[in-house]
């Protein structure tokens, strides 16, 4: 140790009894640990969010599909439309509108959005 340091390190709790800044909250008697009641109140706001994680999911993939189905009715009975021939044309019709159908009856079955 150095002459210097063997002079201040003897007043330094005298040092920080004058001054009150000098010490840390943390090691004060007035401060408590928080205990398990916060962090058990957080895991469950986690919990929740992740459950409402888990039924968004599914919900997102099903508002995807029937996407592409609309896609592909668009695509069906605009194709359908070029044809010459009349079967051709009714049977790309038909099969779009069957499609359409399929993709309103999963609109139906999706959860209303929350207001």
């Amino acid at each position: 140790m150095t002459g210097r340091l063997r002079i201040v390190i003897p007043l330094f709790p005298q040092f920080t009894r004058s001054m009150p800044s000098a010490r840390t909250k943390c090691c004060s008697a007035s401060t408590a640990a928080p205990g398990p009641r916060p962090a058990n109140a957080l895991n469950n706001q986690a919990s929740a969010k992740f459950q409402e994680g888990n039924h968004a999911g599914p919900v997102s993939d099903n508002y995807v599909r029937i996407t592409v189905f609309l896609a592909a009715v668009l695509f069906l009975v605009g194709i359908g439309s070029t044809f010459k021939l009349h079967g051709v044309r009714y049977a790309l019709i038909a099969l779009g509108s069957v499609l359409l159908i399929v993709t309103l009856v999963l609109i139906l079955h999706q959860p209303v959005l929350p207001s």
